[in-house]
């Protein structure tokens, strides 16, 4: 669905609201005597695992289940280390702030399911009616959306006035790692996990920008929608009318297509990596000269007739050319690390029991 994301992190926001008005319930934790409820951590508990289940095959592996139960714990205390510094700190929101983060709110919900546009009365209600669904009032979400304010502003005011921007030295630096571990495969020494996981990252995310890739466009007929029989053959019927000239590749889109994300943009997927589309794909889209149709290729979850618009050839990763780039990851993790200090301060000086879990 287009809006899940920012539909689940909402509602992982609304499962955070402090108790108020509700019945005397079991807590997962407390943090400086405020209370943490068991049902507010079970919500976030599974709306992360949820999430998270969308990455094939990473709650079939071992511990990772009780990883996202920690982290949602984790999680809930954090957030309320931040409001109640927040609070303490007597930082201001004023109600034009207030109504216009709350407008960006309603905006995730001017899309229907169906990807058509609704009209602000049906926007106010797909609104309502998720709160409604969490079981939240306009008041409550109203308080919180303010507490999320009052903590952006904290951290802002805390942590910006520390970043440093990286220097040319320290890019230069940065790259040459990234630039030797892509080559031998060999991570530089002394580099704690979390270093070495940016320094994978980012190889993965130089290979992936220099690599050979396609601009891409497809009409999809999906085995989610229709059945297998009658997929190929809408699919072929659409590669019979493109052969023979009878619709050009925009209509069969509009005709054919039951990918509703890329309708507006006529079947266009953006640019594809060598490797990163089904193999039966990729060998099929990078085997074909630019401006032509592909018959219907068959992958997992359905019939697809791919046009290459662009190709662009492997390509050098060259300092100059990645220098902003990486320049904004080591800003990045400047903020992270300076942000996880904040934290460990907060959490330092707090009283945090934890009532669940193995640690408790």
């Amino acid at each position: 669905m287009r809006n899940s994301n920012k539909i689940i992190a909402l509602i992982l926001m609304l499962a955070a609201l402090p108790l108020a008005a509700k019945e005397v319930e079991s807590l997962a934790a407390k943090v400086n005597n405020e209370p943490i409820t068991l049902s507010d951590y079970n919500k976030t508990k599974n709306l992360l695992l949820t999430q998270y289940a969308a990455m094939p095959g990473f709650l079939a592996q071992a511990g990772n289940k009780e990883k996202l139960e920690a982290m949602a714990l984790e999680k809930m205390i954090d957030d309320t280390l931040l409001k109640q510094k927040a609070k303490a700190s007597k930082i201001k929101v004023y109600e034009r702030e207030l109504e216009n983060r709350l407008s960006e709110y309603r905006k995730q919900f001017s899309i229907s399911k169906e990807g058509k546009t609704l009209n602000a009365k049906q926007t106010e209600d797909a609104f309502r009616e998720e709160l409604k669904k969490s079981g939240t009032s306009m008041e409550e979400f109203r308080e919180e959306v303010r507490n999320e304010l009052m903590v952006r502003k904290l951290v802002q005011d805390t942590i910006r006035p520390k970043l440093k921007v990286p220097s040319d030295s320290d890019v230069k630096t940065f790259f040459e790692q990234v630039s030797d571990y892509s080559k031998t495969g060999k991570m530089p020494s002394g580099l704690n996990a979390e270093d070495q996981g940016t320094i994978k990252l980012v190889a993965k995310k130089l290979e992936e920008a220099t690599a050979e890739r396609v601009r891409l466009r497809h009409v999809y007929c999906s085995t989610d929608k229709n059945s297998q029989d009658a997929a190929k053959a809408k699919a072929d019927k659409a590669y019979k009318e493109l052969s023979s000239g009878a619709i050009d590749f925009d209509a069969a889109v509009e005709k054919y297509s039951d990918d509703r994300e890329t309708l507006s943009r006529y079947g266009d997927l953006g640019y594809v990596s060598k490797g990163m589309m089904p193999e039966e794909a990729d060998k099929a889209i990078f085997a074909m000269p630019v401006g032509t149709n592909s018959k219907p290729v068959k992958t997992a979850r359905g019939w697809h007739i791919f046009r290459v618009e662009e190709k662009r050839a492997k390509q050098k990763a060259r300092f100059s050319a990645v220098r902003e780039e990486l320049s904004g990851f080591l800003s990045e993790k400047n903020y992270r690390d300076e942000y996880n200090k904040f934290l460990e301060q907060l959490r330092k000086e707090a009283k945090i029991e934890k009532l669940i879990g193995a640690s408790k």
